[in-house]
């Protein structure tokens, strides 16, 4: 069974019936051919009828009235016809598939002009050669002129100068002039050589579709597999305006966002705390390249290094911290403890009298008591850390919460008098929804740094109050020597104590500001401090608005803004 495109590889393909289009090379062929003649119809109407008026101007002494005029009819209607097909169809899309009509349609009308030309030989009453010469002249020209529009058509050139030039040929023949050999000879190798054109021009046609098909299908099998790649993908001309670009590209960055030559093997983090790294290189043909792939997986790993590596230092400077810390805090208390129990036994050879005894007792009962605390701030820390500490928030009256915590923070320094300490309790402040236990616990550990770091004489600062935010504060402010930049970052590290403040035989374990900001944490509040050295040290102990009842409320100042 022959095909269309097999047909068209043939000289069947000029005299041969029209086979309708079947695969996409042979849609793409026909569609490019209609679209030719809707386009090409305004120049073979203006040929057709200025050659028609040139024949009725100059032969009309030679060919019969009734017949030139119904020629000149005919010939004009076809060029009417053809306006009006490009007006019908010149505004419309192309379409992407053809069933082969319209062109077998302008294969008649095609015929029949051609038959018009051929006809109106037989119509010359004149032996006149000149005439006879310049109607073969114009009608040769019309044809060749109409081949020439119709070159990609061989079947519709065909048709016309076949209809067209071999009646003249046989009128010819018929006349038996003296010019017929020639003109015969002349005619004949006219019609070849349009004939052999056309079939040329229509491969050069065949040639440019597969090609554009080709293309079409390349580009295509770029676009998939540019938007299969997981990567952002971008081509740009010279000026930097994106050429194309995939799905990933148009999802991660803005729509005016451009890469640029020196952007190659940058790192930069993107919208979605996504980080990607660019890959930029020149075109040949001008423009670049960029491929961006998303780096936020390797960037991940990095930080969880990082955090990991940072941890495992800390972790070993706060086992240094630990071991330092422990050395001191347990070891002095037990050798105190051993010392002076040892002189109490039997088997000591030392005499004592009862007030020695005393003392030792003292002694004794102290460094147990310090013991005790290192353990208790050791658990309390512990269960802090791993979230264990109970949390149990209940309305608390801040002015008996600070009067407890100070009477409690100087018996626990033996300070044995309240004289420098003030408290200041603001007026707007109400109640505390928290966990009193833990709040004293706090306050308790803020005073008592106040008291045994504050200057001589002592003056300790307490104020409670409400910022604008409506969140409460609690601050502390002494007039010791204050603390360096570095150290105010080092302070709420475990076991960290600042070695120009340690002091006594017990200086505790450096805990309990560590302690203290993990019991703020569990409210959803913290711990600040600021400090300059000479100028004394501030905490600030800053609670949540909504753990704040205001004065005359049951509800927290949080709930009633709302």
């Amino acid at each position: 069974m022959r095909t269309y495109e097999s047909i068209n590889s043939k000289l069947l393909l000029l005299f041969g019936p029209l086979v309708p289009p079947a695969t996409p090379l042979e849609h793409k062929i026909a569609v490019t051919q209609q679209n030719l003649i809707v386009r090409t119809a305004p120049l073979s109407a203006i040929i057709t009828a200025a050659n028609a008026l040139l024949i009725a101007i100059t032969m009309w002494p030679y060919i019969p009235s009734p017949i030139l005029l119904v020629w000149i009819v005919f010939m004009l209607s076809f060029s009417a016809l053809s306006v009006s097909l490009w007006y019908r169809f010149a505004n419309r899309p192309l379409p992407n598939k053809a069933s082969g009509e319209f062109l077998l349609k302008t294969e008649a009308m095609a015929a029949a002009m051609g038959a018009a030309w051929g006809a109106l030989k037989f119509g010359l009453v004149t032996s006149s050669v000149e005439a006879n010469l310049f109607f073969m002249l114009v009608a040769a020209g019309t044809a060749a002129g109409f081949c020439a529009i119709a070159s990609q058509m061989p079947r519709v050139a065909v048709r016309f100068s076949s209809f067209a030039l071999l009646p003249i040929l046989i009128a010819t023949v018929m006349e038996s002039d003296e010019f017929g050999p020639a003109i015969i000879v002349l005619g004949l190798a006219l019609y070849i050589s349009l004939a052999k054109g056309s079939l040329y021009s229509f491969a050069q046609l065949r040639e440019l579709v597969t090609s554009s098909i080709d293309a079409r299908e390349a580009q295509r099998d770029l676009l998939n597999a540019v938007e299969s790649i997981s990567d952002a993908f971008a081509i740009y001309d010279e000026n930097g305006k994106p050429q194309l670009t995939n799905s990933s590209f148009r999802k991660w960055f803005d729509e005016g966002w451009a890469a640029q030559l020196g952007d190659d093997g940058v790192e930069q983090r993107i919208a979605g705390n996504r980080w990607v790294i660019h890959s930029v290189s020149e075109r040949p043909v001008g423009g670049w390249v960029s491929v961006h792939r998303d780096i936020t997986g390797l960037k991940e790993r990095e930080r969880d290094l990082h955090v990991a590596r940072r941890e495992a230092e800390e972790a070993s400077v706060a086992k240094g911290r630990f071991l330092s810390t422990m050395s001191h805090e347990l070891r002095t208390p037990l050798n105190i403890i051993n010392g002076f129990s040892k002189l109490m036994t039997r088997r000591s050879n030392v005499p004592l009298d009862e007030t020695t005894v005393r003392e030792y007792g003292d002694c004794i009962h102290e460094a147990g008591e310090h013991l005790l605390k290192v353990i208790n701030d050791i658990i309390e820390f512990s269960e802090a850390g791993s979230g264990a500490t109970s949390y149990d928030p209940v309305p608390v009256d801040p002015k008996s919460l600070l009067a407890s915590a100070v009477s409690l923070a100087v018996g626990f320094n033996r300070t044995g008098s309240l004289d420098g300490i003030r408290v200041s309790v603001s007026p707007a402040l109400g109640e505390l929804i928290v966990d009193e236990m833990a709040i004293r616990r706090v306050l308790i550990s803020l005073v008592s740094n106040a008291i045994r770091f504050g200057g001589s004489p002592l003056v300790v600062t307490i104020r409670a109050h409400v910022r604008d935010d409506g969140c409460p504060v609690i601050s502390v402010s002494d007039n010791g020597g204050g603390l360096s930049p570095d150290e105010i970052e080092q302070v709420f590290r475990p076991f960290f104590q600042c070695d120009r403040h340690r002091g006594g035989d017990f200086a505790g374990t450096g805990l309990g500001l560590t302690i203290s900001r993990q019991l703020a944490h569990l409210h959803g509040g913290d711990i600040v401090m600021r400090s300059r050295p000479g100028k004394g040290t501030t905490a600030a102990l800053i609670l949540p608005a909504a753990t704040h009842l205001q004065a005359g409320s049951k509800q927290p100042a949080s709930r009633q803004a709302a």
